[in-house]
């Protein structure tokens, strides 16, 4: 009987291929050989081969996984064999299956076959689908990497400096992919072998805009005695770069013209004395230097505020330089600072020329210059002028300094230092939130602005007020105080003084001058009021009219501050009411004294 028991148990002790699977066609050999566990396994086994039971395309040597990773098996037919241990025993299962065309990890460079390579040229091998990395020993002896240890790399080649000649070389070639490390072994004798030049680390070749703040960098050359860097404008010249031998790795090289392709020459000489070099092309960018945040260029610049300009990668300090003319330093020198700012003081008013600099490997840098103009940060009263007597508010209005940078202007005027119960005109600027109005230079002394304020228009006598004018540059507000005295509008009569006794035939009537009076007229009538009766003729009779007087008709002080009319004609003895009129700017306003004229004969 076929079958049975016996046929069931022992195929419980053996592992099956789950990946191929028996007949499979093109099968991808990228991906691992899989079968199933078994239970109680101790090891498995896979040979895979050109024939039943042949090993000669894959040996695994005892396994304790499920899947291996088949390393170059060429594209055919395979024969594979999957031994499983348990107790002791091994007992196998056999399929058959067709590789799919090579994935596999070959050296091509040197060719198969050759076993006697020209080593000037690099090692090359095939690429591996889906590898993240690759890696080259070169041994002397198998899997030993004593001569080359490339270490990981993505390239598909690799060249090899200072190989043995005429001697066996083990060269062993390992990819990774799919989580896997596999390889392929090649055992060749190097008839020639590239000799070692310095490489460059920067800039590299091709490279578009390298940043030359940086220094050329370059690899260390194995028995190198010194370096020698070219840089020029056509292939294998030194016009730009000659550094002579050096045994640096670094060289600074300054002042490289931008936007074309330039050539750079790397020579390494050996201990020996042969030189051999390598070349590249790279173009450079513009030197990076700092550039002006604030003030910019035909600016207006807030004096309160910092010099602020840009970082420059790699710089070791910055300076600041001001000056009163082109390229001068004689207003600001910062010297050598670390940061992107500095404040500095500076004159209120003129046009000044800064240039920031960068110090980058030693060297500086400085950006093109710029002119800018300063500002005072606050206006200052033009009229009525601090200190000033004589104030007019009705023909002469609050004018001040423009300061060209102001967000705002604001004006209070008051009876007390701070006050603006005179005058408190609100915000002005150009904006919807300025209930002054707009952002200008003057007020009308007449318009008191915001209630309570009422204006200088009531004041007829001379009047200490105090002016605080605000400015705003930049949100901040400042302010300037000033006082001044308004005009005297009314005359003040100092003889004959209110209630007094006069006895002269014909009164002399003495009373200050006005400023900006332009004529005056004195009268006197009877004093008609509850306690003096008079008829309605006496009421409007004027005893004395002088009639409209220019200011030179009367008399005058020596001093200029007293003016003088004597009455035409004797009052009556009896009480009397004088009278001046003063008219200012087209204003008629009049003071008044009560007197007794009593003759003594």
């Amino acid at each position: 009987m076929l079958g049975g028991p016996r046929a069931a148990e022992a195929q419980s002790l053996t592992a099956s291929f789950i990946y191929p699977t028996n007949g499979a066609i093109d099968v991808n050999m990228s991906t691992p050989v899989q079968w199933t566990g078994v239970a109680g396994a101790q090891a498995y086994y896979l040979y895979l081969g050109s024939t039943l039971g042949a090993s000669n395309f894959v040996n695994s040597g005892e396994l304790q996984t499920t899947s291996y990773t088949a390393v170059n098996v060429p594209a055919g037919l395979v024969y594979a064999t999957l031994w499983t241990k348990v107790s002791n025993v091994w007992r196998s299962v056999n399929i058959t299956f067709t590789a799919a065309p090579t994935n596999a990890l070959a050296f091509t460079y040197p060719a198969a076959g050759v076993s006697n390579a020209d080593m000037t040229q690099p090692f090359a091998w095939t690429p591996v689908t889906d590898a993240v990395a690759y890696y080259l020993y070169v041994g002397t002896a198998v899997g030993a990497k004593d001569i080359v240890d490339s270490g990981e790399v993505q390239s598909t080649s690799y060249l090899a400096y200072n190989l043995p000649l005429g001697q066996p070389l083990y060269c062993r070639i390992w990819a990774f992919a799919q989580g896997y490390w596999r390889y392929f072994d090649r055992v060749i004798s190097a008839t020639a072998t590239a000799t070692q030049n310095a490489q460059f680390i920067f800039p590299t070749n091709g490279m578009i805009n390298a940043d030359m703040d940086q220094p050329f960098q370059w690899s260390t050359a194995l028995n190198a005695q010194t370096y020698y860097l070219y840089v020029g404008t056509t292939p294998g010249a030194n016009n730009l770069v000659n550094t002579g031998e050096t045994t640096d790795t670094s060289y600074l090289a300054l002042n490289l013209p931008t936007g074309q392709t330039l050539y750079a020459r790397l020579w390494t000489e050996l201990i020996g004395g042969a030189w051999s070099y390598v070349d590249i092309t790279f173009t450079a960018a513009p030197a990076t230097v700092p550039t002006f945040v604030y003030p910019t260029n035909g600016s207006t610049m807030d004096i309160s505020r910092a010099f602020t300009w840009t970082s420059v990668p790699h710089a070791q300090a910055y300076q600041l330089l001001v000056g009163s003319a082109p390229g001068g330093n004689n207003v600001v020198n910062s010297g050598s600072i670390g940061g992107t700012s500095f404040t500095a003081s500076l004159p209120t008013t003129g046009t000044y020329y800064a240039r920031v600099g960068a110090k980058v490997s030693g060297q500086w840098r400085f950006s093109a210059e710029i002119a800018f103009s300063t500002s005072p940060l606050t206006a200052s009263m033009i009229t009525p002028a601090n200190g000033s007597t004589g104030f007019i508010a009705s023909s002469t209005p609050f004018t001040w300094t423009s300061v060209s940078i102001a967000e705002k202007y604001y004006l209070q005027v008051g009876t007390t230092p701070g006050g603006s119960d005179m005058i408190d005109s609100q915000e002005l600027c150009d904006q919807a939130t300025c209930f002054g109005g707009p952002l200008g230079t003057s007020w009308n002394g007449l318009d008191g602005g915001k209630s309570p304020a009422t204006g200088l228009g009531q004041l007829v006598n001379a009047q200490t007020l105090y002016a605080r004018l605000w400015t705003v540059i930049g949100g901040a507000w400042r302010y300037v105080d000033s006082t001044f005295t308004t005009a005297q509008l009314v005359p003040v009569i100092i003889d004959p003084l209110d209630g007094s006794t006069k006895e002269q035939v014909h009164q002399v009537y003495t009373f200050l001058a006005v400023t900006n009076a332009t004529s005056y007229r004195v009268t006197v009538q009877l004093l008609c009021d509850e306690t003096h009766a008079c008829t309605p003729d006496q009421q409007t009779t004027l005893l004395e009219d002088s009639g409209i007087l220019a200011p030179s008709d009367l008399k005058a002080s020596k001093q200029g501050t007293q003016l003088s009319y004597t009455a035409a004609r004797e009052g009556p003895q009896t009480k009397l009411l004088a009278k001046v009129y003063v008219l200012v700017n087209g204003v008629w306003r009049s003071a008044q004294v009560t007197y007794t004229h009593s003759r003594t004969l």
